[in-house]
């Protein structure tokens, strides 16, 4: 433990004196367009790169971001946001009010491909703009009034607005390099942004190295000069490069690890409750699975949880029966009103239903679960597959890089999957929106039902908080309800961290860079 500690507080010193931040990412990312990015891996570079009108802060509450104030009118319905005077790009431009304009087009505009529009559903035109039923993009209702001057035209008050264009999708677009570089505008030497970081170098499945950008606003108070990006796709690799002191921090990703934290290196184990979920998810265009909506609930009734978090992968995880943890604020989950019910009644119900629908032991149904190439992961799946083979089902698990997992889930070629919802912002619906038909790319197992579209619809539209978080929880009970996912477990983070880094939250496990520092 003293050889450990010692390295780490070697390293941390060597980091202080450079100013060097070197995190670790789960993957290689996919792409660097705040609009076209879908994974937390692509979400926490672009979150060092770029800025929008309202940022978060180190606790994730909305704070003024490009945007140093913003006035809204008394019906609620009209934003004028007031840039910062003097902003620019990072290559020395003006960042002005026509830049927005710009990016919140392209955002809506249907060739652009984006991820969601979710961050300015609620703008006048939005919605026709982005299904192809407006085909004029400045119908928008989103207007340069001055140089610096930005007004945001709502069909009905939006109670989030904050929250939502706080989200990446939202941040501002370079035309300049947009129109010049066309797809490879954010490789380097050509990215133009407007955050704490510009990006210095990219070599794939190696590290991405982002720099201070001088011409931030809040530069005097970014403290980090430099930070390097490293794809750690095996995480036991990751801890082995933390203990060299390559990484600053690294997840503990099983519970042997963990185990040996405890034992060995307690003064830099770090551990907190976080808010994101673990899950199970169906094809729900093709398929089976989309045919049988008997066989979702069997395969969910059939999960022993609670087995899963206290012997499987003990780590401190809760077991899910709800889509929304109870960390979130201001909500109160819906889970399934079965989850207190004795397992041997569950799984007896869910052999009933398959059965139904024709599957037994001896006549099993054959289904393939697709998952990024992860050891531990599979130790868990596994144990997924012991618990449905009881019932009837006989599963496969196909493992693939990541970037190869995002094609299949967007393509709907797969049959189950499995991921982790990480919020971008503390709201129930960061976890709903991608069930919605007209979420995009998020919506990744091709769920479609008007009922779920009108809540939230209702929920956008509501006036005061209690109402829509009545409608947000009758959004959860709907999609629960059909059984398009099977919720797996809350998640808890567990980290080691370079007892010379400053800035983190215990339960943020990917804080922004700007907001880190290393302690003299």
């Amino acid at each position: 433990m003293a050889g450990l500690l010692l390295l780490s507080l070697a390293t941390a010193s060597m980091g202080a004196a450079e100013t060097v931040l070197r995190r670790p990412n789960s993957a290689e990312p996919e792409s660097l367009d705040p609009q076209k990015i879908t994974g937390l891996t692509e979400a926490n570079i672009v979150g060092d790169l770029f800025e929008p009108l309202i940022t978060l802060d180190a606790d994730r509450r909305p704070v003024p971001g490009a945007a140093e104030s913003w006035d809204v009118s008394a019906d609620e319905k009209t934003w004028t946001f007031h840039l910062r005077p003097g902003a620019k790009w990072s290559d020395g431009t003006p960042l002005t009010a026509e830049d927005w304009v710009y990016s919140f087009r392209r955002l809506v505009d249907p060739a652009t491909g984006a991820a969601k529009f979710d961050q300015i559903r609620s703008v006048v035109n939005a919605e026709g703009i982005a299904s192809g039923r407006e085909k004029d993009p400045a119908k928008l209702g989103i207007v340069a009034v001055d140089a610096n001057t930005l007004r945001f035209t709502l069909k009905q008050p939006e109670l989030i607005l904050p929250l939502l264009i706080s989200d990446h999708g939202a941040d501002p677009i370079p035309h300049a390099a947009v129109e010049k570089w066309g797809t490879q505008w954010t490789r380097p030497g050509h990215m133009v942004s407007n955050g704490p970081y510009t990006l210095e170098s990219w070599n794939p499945h190696d590290k991405i190295v982002l720099v201070k950008n001088p011409l931030f606003h809040d530069a005097a108070h970014v403290a980090i000069d430099r930070v390097e990006h490293y794809p750690v796709d095996d995480q036991l690799r990751g801890v082995k490069q933390y203990r060299a002191g390559e990484l600053d921090w690294m997840v503990l990703p099983n519970k042997s690890q963990l185990a040996w934290a405890k034992k060995e290196a307690a003064a830099e184990l770090h551990t907190g409750d976080a808010l994101f979920l673990w899950y199970a998810f169906f094809n729900m265009k093709r398929g089976v699975l989309a045919e049988h909506k008997e066989i979702r609930e069997a395969l969910s009734l059939a999960v022993d949880r609670q087995t899963i978090v206290d012997k499987v992968d003990p780590r401190g995880q809760k077991p899910a029966y709800s889509m929304i943890s109870s960390l979130m604020p201001n909500y109160t989950p819906q889970p399934y009103d079965w989850q207190t019910e004795p397992y041997a009644d569950r799984l007896a119900r869910a052999k009933l239903l398959m059965a139904k629908a024709g599957y037994t032991p001896e006549h099993p149904l054959k289904l393939t679960l697709s998952y990024t190439t992860n050891d531990d992961t599979r130790v868990y799946l596994l144990a997924l597959a012991a618990m449905w083979k009881p019932i009837g089902v006989e599963l496969a698990l196909d493992n693939m890089e990541w970037q190869v997992y995002q094609t299949k889930i967007r393509q709907l070629d797969y049959e189950i999957g499995v991921l982790s919802e990480v919020p971008d912002f503390d709201d129930p619906t960061e976890f709903l929106i991608p069930y919605r038909s007209d979420a995009g790319l998020y919506n990744h197992c091709g769920y479609t039902n008007p009922a779920l579209d009108a809540l939230m619809d209702k929920a956008a539209a509501a006036t005061e908080f209690g109402a829509r978080r009545q409608a947000l929880e009758a959004a959860e009970r709907t999609v629960l309800g059909d059984y398009a996912l099977v919720p797996l477990q809350f998640g808890v983070a567990n980290y080691l961290v370079n007892p010379r880094l400053g800035g983190r939250r215990d339960n943020r496990p990917n804080p922004p860079s700007r907001y880190l520092s290393f302690k003299d």
